[in-house]
């Protein structure tokens, strides 16, 4: 029985991925900078106390270095040409980490990039840096919660008659959304609110902090509001729009479960919610 590998990784760029781990034609030597990021503390001396006082936290950019080898001697030539041209500064690239039975992703540009060769006969290795403006990693694919949910009918062990029809569950509808953000730090996320017929008002609200939009919704429309940090927004039907109480709080989704709650002055019934995240994580 072949069993997954303990550790691999691949760099996707422009549809183009590279394999690198055991069995394939680049192998990692050395790996740094995918355990924790840099931090920064931001503070200000007291002269009356010991000490200091911390004004701010954050994580820097991360920096990724790696040392490649191509494992296969005779794939030297061909691989040193196809790097040179994959491995391009100006383009965005995904590196995906496969470590300890987890795999997560994280987003990045090539710094640089050394081909390294004392002589022709040598294996070629290769010395790269990348450059992750965002630091954090994120699980390959995003989560979607919705307030629908399937209440089950029956409990076991059942008998029945032959022929006797039966539901075995109801869909219900519920204006509160369990999430369960497993990540190392705050996650924004990105709403569907979806009418079935007249909705007025509809809102959003997380521990006191509330989005609320001001506008009437009939059947089939959809707002989408999004709470990423430096990609916030609301459209309506896919057209970005501005009709929000300006007392609203685009909150984001605590680290560990949280439930959002959502309704509207008139038509609740008829608004139904989809929330979709991604959780960040300090390293792999």
């Amino acid at each position: 029985m072949n069993k997954a590998p303990v550790f691999s990784m691949a760099l996707s760029s422009g549809g183009v991925s590279v394999g690198i781990g055991r069995g394939e034609i680049l192998r990692p030597i050395s790996l740094d900078g995918t355990s924790s990021g840099s931090y920064r503390i931001f503070f200000e001396e007291d002269s009356r106390f010991d000490g200091a006082v911390v004004m701010g936290k954050r994580l820097a950019p991360r920096r990724i270095d790696m040392l490649l080898e191509v494992s296969v001697p005779e794939e030297s030539e061909r691989m040193r040409s196809v790097l040179i041209s994959f491995l391009n500064p100006k383009d965005d690239c995904l590196l995906t980490v496969c470590r300890g039975g987890k795999t997560r992703t994280i987003r990045c540009s090539v710094e640089e990039a050394e081909f390294i060769q004392p002589t022709l006969y040598d294996m070629l290795r290769v010395r790269l840096r990348l450059f992750c403006a965002y630091p954090y990693f994120s699980d390959p694919d995003d989560t979607g919660v919705s307030g629908t949910k399937t209440l089950p009918m029956f409990a076991f062990p059942f008998v029945s008659y032959t022929g006797a029809g039966a539901a075995a569950g109801l869909v219900t509808v519920t204006n509160e959304i369990v999430v369960n953000n497993r990540g190392d730090t705050d996650a924004g996320f990105t709403a569907s609110l979806s009418a079935s017929g007249r909705v007025k008002n509809p809102y959003l609200s997380l521990c006191g902090s509330v989005i609320r939009i001001i506008d009437t919704m009939k059947e089939g429309d959809v707002f989408t509001v999004r709470t990423v940090p430096g990609d916030k927004f609301i459209q309506k039907n896919g057209v970005p729009c501005f009709c929000f109480d300006r007392t609203s709080v685009f909150f984001t989704l605590p680290r560990g479960k949280s439930t959002v709650c959502y309704g509207s002055e008139e038509g609740e019934e008829a608004l139904s919610v989809t929330v979709v995240f991604n959780n960040s994580y300090l390293g792999i």
